[in-house]
């Protein structure tokens, strides 16, 4: 198989998602699905769905909303990296 983990989820969408907010996607996602998982229930279960829905998000780095939107945060520059006052 080629192409990786970006073909496997689905890598044939643009990245429209930054880097920062794919690193706390994927972090949230985590504690999200956790916390889902050990509350249990369909509250649990929901809770669980969502955090993976954002793990999937900061993975592929593309956000559905955000292209309905016609955002795009990807090449968005950094105030890291920006003129320091």
């Amino acid at each position: 198989m080629s192409g990786g983990l970006p073909a496997l989820l689905g890598g044939h969408r643009d990245v429209n998602v930054g880097d920062v907010e794919r690193v706390v996607s994927v972090m949230g996602g985590g504690l999200l699905t956790l916390f889902g998982a050990t509350r249990g229930g369909l509250t649990g279960l929901g809770l669980a769905v969502l955090g993976g829905g954002l793990i999937y998000r900061g993975v592929t780095g593309h956000c559905e909303a955000y292209q309905s939107l016609g955002v795009d945060t990807a090449d968005a520059p950094s105030q890291a990296r920006g003129a320091h006052a």
